[in-house]
């Protein structure tokens, strides 16, 4: 498995996501033990064109930076998906949201981001 591999793994990740978000949003909302309502239907679907972009960048950044892929790796790979996992931990410790086990997904990348960095 390639930088590049790990880069286009993470975007079918968010891909997946972005689905949920926009078509199957009480799967989503289920998973964080949240009543599914229209604003947060509207909210969900706002995110999910925001998660779109990030699918976008992921997918494509191999391509954008060619040999170059590290820094981009370090950056978006482990510090982003770290960022996303401790967003998650947080709302479960306010109480905000319930942990969902499908966050470990993203340690699991920024250990992959980190290893095919180096």
């Amino acid at each position: 498995m390639t930088l590049t591999h790990v880069f286009r793994a993470q975007s079918v990740f968010l891909a997946i996501w972005v689905v949920l978000m926009w078509f199957a949003p009480e799967i989503s909302h289920q998973t964080s033990g949240w009543e599914t309502t229209p604003n947060l239907i509207s909210l969900g679907q706002f995110l999910g064109t925001a998660m779109l972009a990030f699918t976008v960048i992921f997918w494509m950044m191999p391509t954008w930076a060619g040999d170059n892929l590290n820094q981009p790796a370090i950056i978006m790979g482990v510090y982003l998906n770290i960022l996303f996992f401790a967003t998650g931990v947080f709302q479960a410790a306010t109480g905000a949201a319930n942990f969902d086990p499908s966050s470990a997904a993203m340690l699991v990348f920024a250990g992959l981001f980190f290893w095919k960095s180096r």
